[in-house]
C-alpha cells in the first residue's frame, strides 16, 4: 500500500510532502533528497545508530546523497539546550550550511529536537522526517511542533517548522516492542477523542488485529490519525485555536512525565491524562459517566496500567500543571470534551481555565484511584 499526501500550511505558503507505504527509503527519500539540498545531517539515537541510521547512511551515500550521521543519546534526557548545542557543532563541523539538510530519523525525541536545529541553523534549513516509531509517525512527525525541554517542564523551548517530507514506512513497526507500541496507541486514542469517534470504534472493534500487529490494520490506524491531525493542522498550524484540541491528555501528562523525571512512557502518561481529563469534562457538566467509563475501557483494552507513583500528590501535580504552555497568569486551562469526537469550544477557544478548587478536588479524587 502507497500513498501520497500533501499537507498544506497556508500561513507559511509550503507545503509538506507525506510518503506513505513500506518502501519509501529506497525508493522515495533518495530521490527527493538530491532535489532538495547538497548534504544532509543525519540525526538518529543510539538505539537506532546500527538498527536503522547506519543503514540508511549507507543508501543514501550509495545514491549519491552526501550525507553525515549523527548520533544522540537515546531518551527524553536528550531534548535539552546543551544537545541542541552539540548538534549544531557538529554540523558545523562537517561544514554544513544554508544548502544543507536536516533529515531526523527516529521517534519522538529525535523528531523534536532535530526539527528544533534544522529551525535555528543557518536561520532555518530544510528538514525531512522519517519516523521510526508508531508515536513519531502519528504524531510527532506531522504538524511541525518543535521542541526542547527546560527541567520541569516539557516542550517550553521550540518552533513551529514544517518538514518538507515524511516519510513513512510501515514495516520498520516490527522492530518495536510493546511499550512503543503502546506509547502510539495513546496518541491515536486521542485523535478518536477529540475528532473522529469512528477511529475509536475502529480501534474498540480490532484488538486482536492489534495483538497480531497486522500491517494492514496498523497502516489504517496510522493513515486515519495523519488525516485528523491534517486536519485539524491545516486549519491551525500556529495553535491558536483548533490545533489546541491536540493537547487533550497532555496538560495532565506532561505534568506526570515531568514529575516521573521522564521515566514514565509518553504513551502512559498521556493515557493517565486522557482518563482524569475525561473525568474533569465529566465533572463540569459534558461528557456522561457512561462516556468516561467507555475512555476507561478502552484504555485498559490496550494494556495502559493507569497507576502512579506514590510520591505524586495533587498538590504538587497542581504546580506542575501550571507551567504547562496553554497556562496563562497561573491559570491551569485544559481541552474538555464536549461528548466524544466533539471537543469543547469556550469563548472562540479550544480550552478552558479550570477552577484549582475543583481541579485539586478532583485530582486527590483521582490519585487515590490510580495509586
Amino acid at each position: 500500500m502507497k500513498k501520497k499526501i500533501t499537507l498544506k500550511w497556508s500561513e507559511e505558503k509550503m507545503q509538506t510532502k507525506l510518503l506513505f507505504g513500506d518502501d519509501v527509503l529506497e525508493l522515495h527519500l533518495p530521490q527527493f533528497c538530491k532535489k532538495r539540498c547538497d548534504n544532509y545531517a543525519l540525526i538518529t539515537d543510539s538505539n537506532l545508530k546500527s538498527i536503522h541510521g547506519e543503514k540508511l547512511l549507507e543508501l543514501l551515500n550509495h545514491q549519491d546523497v552526501k550525507t553525515h550521521l549523527i548520533t544522540i543519546p537515546a531518551g527524553e534526557e536528550s531534548k535539552s539546550r546543551e544537545m541542541k548545542a552539540q548538534i549544531e557543532d557538529e554540523m558545523f563541523s562537517h561544514g554544513l550550511g544554508r544548502t544543507s539538510g536536516v533529515i531526523a530519523m527516529g521517534g519522538g525525541v529525535v523528531t523534536d529536537i532535530a526539527g528544533f536545529v534544522a529551525s535555528t541553523y543557518c536561520r532555518g534549513i530544510p528538514f525531512i522526517s522519517v519516523p521510526t516509531t508508531l508515536l513519531s509517525m502519528v504524531d510527532a512527525a506531522v504538524g511541525g511542533k518543535t521542541g526542547i525541554n527546560l527541567p520541569g517542564a516539557k516542550n517550553f523551548i521550540g518552533s513551529i517548522y514544517q518538514p518538507e517530507a515524511i516519510c513513512i514506512e510501515t514495516t520498520l513497526l516490527r522492530t518495536l516492542s510493546d511499550a512503543q507500541m503502546r506509547s502510539g496507541v495513546a496518541e491515536v486514542i486521542k485523535y478518536g477523542l477529540v475528532w473522529d469517534k469512528n477511529l475509536l470504534d475502529l480501534m474498540k472493534k480490532n484488538h486482536n488485529k492489534w495483538l497480531k500487529r497486522d500491517l494492514e490494520f496498523l497502516t489504517e490506524i496510522i493513515l486515519q490519525s495523519i488525516l485528523a491531525k491534517k486536519a485539524v493542522t491545516e486549519k491551525d498550524p500556529k495553535e491558536k485555536g483548533l490545533r489546541r484540541i491536540l493537547n487533550y491528555g497532555h496538560t495532565v501528562g506532561h505534568a506526570f512525565e515531568s514529575l516521573e523525571n521522564y521515566q514514565i512512557a509518553h504513551g502512559d502518561a498521556v493515557a493517565i491524562g486522557l482518563y482524569i481529563e475525561s473525568e474533569l469534562s465529566e465533572r463540569l457538566g459534558h461528557l456522561t459517566q457512561g462516556e468516561v467509563a467507555e475512555i476507561k475501557e478502552v484504555l485498559k483494552l490496550y494494556d495502559f496500567p493507569l497507576k502512579i507513583s506514590s510520591h505524586i500528590t495533587a498538590e504538587n501535580l497542581l504546580e506542575t500543571m501550571k507551567r504547562d504552555k496553554k497556562a496563562t497568569a497561573d491559570e491551569i486551562r485544559c481541552v474538555l470534551l464536549e461528548k466524544i469526537g466533539t471537543p469543547l469550544l469556550c469563548d472562540n477557544l479550544y480550552c478552558k481555565t479550570i477552577d484549582q478548587t475543583t481541579l485539586l478536588n478532583l485530582l486527590n479524587q483521582m490519585l487515590q484511584e490510580l495509586k
